[in-house]
């Protein structure tokens, strides 16, 4: 999971997501109800925007870096109904169920060999409400990225120019894992760098995976603003229980 996450990495984290999803989680939440699970809480990003908007959030993540930046949010805007645990999504028994549960941002790619990735469905089932809804998010594989072994890119977050590179320097295909090496660049020197394990899966496959796990899919979206799918872009998961 995220608990080798460095400090360097944690501070520039939220410059790497380009994922325009707050406002549509807000969105869920209001249709959903008070009660919110977001496993891979990180730095907060979309737990302290529900907090503020006076929804009961409880967030879950492995990495203390990431953790103590999530504090320092919580004790600026007072947020008394954001409440944090330490653990693994996998193992984590919170007693109680969510009328909501999120996993923004691909936390489900971090999940490795598909044991763990039905273990951490099943939880996430055990904790979802009979009429909850759950959303995550995985990138839809494109397979000359796949294939290439290196990628550029620029991100223009509020006027700072940062500029992301990877280098994927092993590629597990049986398992469908990824091993890549992130470096960010802040006028042309190296501020962040980062060994990352990212497994990556297929529509029918992951389908396939909810439904073993007795979840039913009730909208697939490909981009967080538009019901049109496109296949080249994300692949997002609105699930409810099933039978």
């Amino acid at each position: 999971m995220r608990d080798n996450y460095n400090k360097q990495i944690v501070a520039f984290y939220e410059l790497n997501v380009k994922q325009n999803d707050v406002d549509f989680f807000i969105t869920q939440a209001k249709k959903c109800g008070s009660e919110i699970l977001e496993l891979g809480i990180g730095t907060g990003r979309i737990g302290v925007e529900l907090a503020k908007k006076g929804y009961s959030v409880v967030g879950v993540d492995s990495s203390d870096l990431m953790l103590s930046e999530l504090k320092k949010r919580i004790k600026q805007f007072k947020l008394k109904n954001l409440h944090i645990i330490k653990g693994d999504l996998i193992k984590i028994n919170l007693k109680k169920q969510f009328d909501l549960i999120i996993m923004p941002f691909r936390v489900y790619q971090q999940i490795h060999y598909q044991e763990n990735q039905i273990k951490a469905l099943q939880n996430v089932y055990k904790h979802l409400s009979d009429k909850g809804i759950f959303i995550f998010n995985v990138f839809n594989p494109d397979f000359v990225i796949l294939a290439g072994d290196h990628g550029k890119e620029v991100i223009d977050y509020k006027d700072k120019y940062i500029t992301r590179t990877h280098f994927n320097w092993k590629h597990d295909k049986q398992n469908q894992i990824i091993y890549t090496k992130i470096k960010i660049y802040k006028n042309s020197k190296v501020v962040a760098s980062h060994n990352l394990m990212v497994s990556y899966f297929f529509q029918k496959e992951l389908k396939f995976l909810l439904e073993s796990c007795k979840f039913k899919v009730i909208e697939l979206r490909s981009n967080y603003n538009s019901k049109i799918f496109k296949d080249n872009q994300e692949l997002i998961f609105i699930c409810k229980k099933g039978v």
